[in-house]
């Protein structure tokens, strides 16, 4: 059943990180049908152009004319003078630290993602969605829906209607529709033309400068940044006993050997567990870091975050019924002891000052009591087969015929144990095995006191008697 399970979370990883493999394959591959015209204008072998599509991975993209769509990922992308879309269809898809984009014409969308990100002097048919810290977009920015959230936004250009959030946003630009705004403060420049309604929201800084054509200026609720009360926080906590219960019942059903096992285990070496546990927590991130670079074994990366992933979500519940176990075995029932354990370290979890600690103390024992179980049922088999090879080299115990699983030989044959007399080759049915030691001889086969028929002993022992009263 372990073996199952393990390898359906092997396929499970694979079939998950393949699309993660894909664009860096494609990145780092050789160019294929249009390399030529790629290595013509200076791009090297980091990009890839594939059925209309370009992928470039920490390249600067210029001077191109892209069939389709543009797939970008790196540190920093300065894209200048780039047509997407030449077939009437396009987008740029971009991901990085900072992201530049100049006298750039897109057919369809641009979508990204930064700490900083620059346009200007773009002409771009549908929409522009991004979210960085910083974002600038420039007076020669033409678009049809602009939807921006960052820390502090800088907006101008042209667009049909947009979405605004972030701390600060200064607005300067036309929009022919609706203008959505949410921010802490907001700046509205003289240049700003709003012929739709600017929705603002109440109790926020609100700058409007002289010329500024904004006619229809709603405000909407404000911001909520209230933070959970008393009761938001109750509730959770409840729900979160109750979830933890159902998994205590569901562990007793499929796992109450190892709660048991970790429940002994914890009141022996409580120590050893957390020690190891710790290690575990320490090195597993590191050992993903180191592996996740060859991109043969971005699989076992992918596996091991989903155990460490449901070790963490179930540490709590296992961790706290163990230690109900191991606390409270000898005053009540196991199920109920558990449940006790769990509720304690779930209510803990949500302690302002408790909670980190606790999250981090259960997915360590957790952690420490697979380790540790591994360890002991792996010490225990090599001290099996260690005693064992001493036991066939002794001679005590013959040892077992070999025969190799591979192999269609057929196996030695042992000869069987002797039965009968082990002295003489009497037949099983006719041998009689010697009494005990110190037990007296009765009369053999031979005897003549054998002999005698049973009337004639009675009558001899009732005459001596008549003698003897006489």
């Amino acid at each position: 059943m372990r073996k199952r399970i393990a390898a359906l979370l092997a396929t499970f990883a694979l079939a998950f990180c393949l699309p993660i493999c894909t664009p860096a394959a494609f990145a780092a591959s050789a160019f294929d049908q249009g390399g030529s015209s790629m290595a013509a204008a200076g791009i090297e072998s980091d990009v890839t152009y594939n059925a209309g599509n370009l992928f470039a991975v920490m390249h600067p993209v210029s001077n191109t004319d892209i069939e389709n769509d543009l797939y970008w990922a790196g540190q920093t992308l300065d894209a200048s003078k780039v047509n997407v879309g030449t077939s009437g269809h396009g987008s740029i898809l971009a991901a990085g630290q900072s992201i530049t984009l100049k006298n750039v014409k897109v057919a369809d969308s641009v979508r990204a993602a930064a700490q900083d990100i620059m346009i200007d002097h773009a002409q771009i048919s549908n929409n522009i969605t991004v979210a960085a810290q910083n974002i600038s977009l420039g007076n020669d920015v033409k678009a049809n829906g602009v939807y921006a959230s960052a820390r502090t936004l800088s907006i101008s250009g042209s667009y049909q209607g947009g979405l605004l959030v972030g701390e600060t946003v200064s607005f300067d630009g036309t929009v022919e529709g609706d203008l959505n705004i949410q921010a802490q403060q907001i700046n509205i420049g003289k240049n700003a033309q709003v012929k739709g309604q600017l929705v603002l929201p109440e109790g926020v800084t609100v700058n409007i400068a002289d010329g500024a054509q904004v006619p229809n200026v709603t405000y909407s609720a404000p911001i909520n940044t209230a933070q959970p009360t008393l009761f938001d926080d109750i509730i959770s906590i409840v729900y979160a006993c109750m979830a933890h219960i159902v998994l205590v019942g569901l562990f007793f059903v499929i796992i109450r050997k190892q709660l048991v096992s970790a429940s002994i285990m914890a009141r022996k070496r409580l120590g050893m567990m957390l020690l190891a546990g710790l290690v575990v927590f320490l090195v597993a991130p590191l050992a993903c870091l180191l592996l996740i670079f060859p991109l043969i074994t971005i699989p076992v990366v992918v596996l091991m975050v989903l155990v460490m992933l449901i070790i963490a979500l179930f540490s709590i519940p296992f961790a706290g019924s163990a230690l109900g176990m191991m606390l409270f075995k000898d005053r009540m029932n196991p199920v109920l002891a558990a449940v006790i354990g769990t509720l304690i370290l779930t209510i803990c979890a949500y302690l302002p000052i408790l909670s980190f600690l606790t999250v981090i103390f259960c997915i360590i024992f957790t952690a420490g009591y697979l380790w540790m179980s591994y360890w002991d049922i792996h010490k225990t088999r090599r001290q099996e087969r260690i005693a064992a090879q001493q036991a066939a080299m002794a001679g005590a115990v013959p040892p077992p015929p070999f025969r190799n699983a591979s192999s269609a030989e057929a196996p030695v044959d042992v000869p069987p144990a002797p039965t009968g007399n082990p002295v003489s080759n009497v037949p099983p049915e006719s041998y009689v095995a010697p009494p005990a030691p110190g037990t007296p001889e009765g009369p053999g086969p031979d005897d003549p006191i054998q002999q005698q028929p049973a009337n004639g002993d009675q009558t001899a022992g009732s005459g001596d008697s008549q003698d003897t009263m006489k």
